[in-house]
């Protein structure tokens, strides 16, 4: 499977804040998420450079996912006090959602920031 983005395109066009190591333990996972949701049809794509603006999206994202379930086992924090220790936890995800549901749903947000209006995303063609 060829990725669609790689870390000089990352760094270079999308300006991202990933370091290589990061970039590289995303990527692969990205780019089967937009090969998924464009279905298939992004391996075809070769107007503009949207695949790859869109897979360093998602690679921003799981690395946020990722960052934030190990420090606070996935949830966001949206205050915190140091001196009596309180933290408040925002409300991201719908009743009844998984937390897997929660990344898919943020993940295909901002993959459609670049794919919306390509025709890469509808089911019916």
């Amino acid at each position: 499977m060829n990725c669609y983005a790689d870390y000089d395109f990352y760094k270079s066009v999308y300006h991202g804040g990933l370091k290589e190591e990061e970039f590289n333990r995303y990527v692969i996972k990205a780019s089967a998420y937009v090969r998924r949701i464009t279905f298939r049809r992004a391996d075809a794509y070769a107007e503009g450079d949207e695949i790859k603006l869109s897979c360093c999206a998602v690679c921003d994202i799981y690395a946020d996912d990722e960052k934030r379930r190990a420090e606070y086992k996935g949830r966001n924090i949206t205050s915190e006090k140091n001196d009596g220790l309180s933290i408040t936890f925002a409300q991201e995800q719908r009743e009844g959602e998984t937390s897997e549901e929660l990344l898919y749903r943020k993940a295909y947000k901002a993959a459609e920031i670049f794919l919306a209006g390509k025709g890469l995303l509808d089911w019916s063609v």
